[in-house]
């Protein structure tokens, strides 16, 4: 029995986030924006791992259970990258400001939950590492890739640099025509 039903997965359309955020409400509207893409990205994911590689990361939904499990069962934790292909870098963030808490929270690859993978992507393509490891390399070997903004603090690593780290590698992108 075949338990795997294919699912048209369309491409997300992604929310445009204010640029300018000196108000509180350009804040809230920035931060929304961002966390409704990172949403979006994550059921895209969920849903191209699940039709093209038969992985099924088990997500979490509700606040209450990613607080105390995280984001899903498999223990990934996913993140958009919306800028990857153009930049030819990888953005691994580690914390984040915090628009409800008023300060800086671990995000990312620092996070405290059941996490032992981030993958990082765009629609096209998407990247695995290990968690352990990326801690491991943010004070030794790629402390030279740390950056921070004014809303997060990551590692900006070279795609090329990075690969070397990846557990696994998705593409994502629309399928390619089979050759008659």
């Amino acid at each position: 029995m075949n338990i795997w039903r294919e699912v048209h997965v369309p491409a997300p359309r992604f929310v445009p986030a204010p640029q300018e955020r000196r108000t509180e409400e350009q804040w809230k509207a920035y931060y929304d924006a961002q966390l409704e893409n990172g949403r979006m990205y994550e059921d895209y994911v969920q849903a191209l791992l699940h039709n093209r590689y038969h992985v099924d990361l088990g997500c979490i939904t509700s606040k209450f259970y990613q607080g105390e499990i995280g984001e899903n069962l498999a223990g990934w934790e996913v993140k958009l990258d919306r800028v990857m292909a153009k930049t030819g870098n990888i953005y691994l963030e580690y914390m984040e400001w915090s628009y409800q808490a008023r300060r800086w929270v671990r995000s990312g690859f620092l996070r405290s939950d059941n996490s032992n993978h981030l993958l990082i992507g765009d629609t096209d393509n998407a990247y695995l590492f290990n968690i352990e490891r990326l801690r491991e390399l943010r004070t030794d070997g790629w402390a030279q890739y740390n950056r921070c903004t004014d809303t997060s603090g990551a590692l900006v690593v070279p795609r090329d640099v990075a690969m070397a780290e990846t557990v696994a590698t998705f593409y994502l992108g629309p399928k390619k025509e089979e050759k008659e």
